[in-house]
């Protein structure tokens, strides 16, 4: 690619005539370099890429900008591939190649832009609402392979939160907040499960009624380990109230 360049010398004579003053053109001839091809091509991709330019002659370099200007022999000279990384990233690659001689081929341009896929929405079971007794909570992700992160304190969760491994047991009242990960993923929406437990209300038998006898009365309760006051005078029953621990016979009017 070395450039060549020839002086050229010419007279015009004619038959009976003077000859001609000597005519003289200096003439360079440089190889026209064809334009840089990227690759991979310009395009949205879901992972990182390294760009590649490539198409100038031997002895040629290539250079190029990704503000957006015209590249020219002055701007950044390629030496390796352009990394493109990052979720969000958008990156407009121009560049021309510049031969030995000083040409510059046309210019070529290449669009990128990197988005990742994102990690499916955890799915929890069982639904948030209330609940009258400690269950176990489990969590899935449609995504393969993916990890999921959880919190228990109503924060927004992250890769250094609880790992979930197993089922989650609730036995108190709490938000469970759940997000998944993956390597090469965009984190998933967080899944916010809210639940509430209580003591569900006791059930006396037998029903109430008039009774021609003296009447023995249970309580019990769906919750497991529920504690039981009572009082026999028609008053509100407090902590305060007689503790109930097991049957009790009733023998007059309460």
């Amino acid at each position: 690619n070395i450039p060549n360049t020839m002086q050229v010398r010419a007279i015009a004579v004619k038959s009976g005539t003077q000859p001609s003053i000597q005519g003289r053109r200096t003439f360079t001839t440089d190889e026209v370099n064809p334009a840089p091809q990227f690759s991979p091509v310009g395009g949205t991709y879901n992972y990182d890429i390294d760009v590649t330019l490539t198409g100038s002659l031997a002895g040629s370099t290539i250079h190029y900008t990704t503000d957006g200007s015209t590249p020219n022999g002055s701007s950044t000279l390629y030496t390796g591939p352009i990394p493109i990384h990052e979720h969000g990233t958008d990156m407009t690659i121009k560049a021309v190649a510049k031969s030995s001689g000083g040409s510059l081929s046309l210019v070529t341009t290449a669009s990128y832009a990197i988005r990742y896929p994102q990690v499916a929405t955890p799915l929890a079971l069982p639904e948030s609402g209330t609940y009258f007794n400690d269950f176990d909570m489990t969590a899935s992700c449609a995504t393969t392979a993916a990890k999921l992160y959880y919190t228990t304190d109503g924060s927004d969760p992250d890769s250094g939160d609880i790992l979930y491994g197993s089922a989650v047991t609730i036995d108190k009242i709490q938000q469970v907040n759940i997000i998944g990960t993956k390597e090469g993923y965009r984190d998933s929406n967080a899944t916010t499960m809210t639940y509430t437990l209580k003591v569900a209300t006791p059930q006396v038998t037998p029903l109430p009624g008039t009774y021609s006898d003296s009447v023995q009365v249970s309580i019990t309760c769906i919750t497991r380990d529920a504690t039981f006051y009572y009082p026999v005078d028609g008053s509100t029953p407090t902590t305060g109230s007689m503790l109930y621990s097991g049957p009790f016979t009733l023998t007059r009017t309460t």
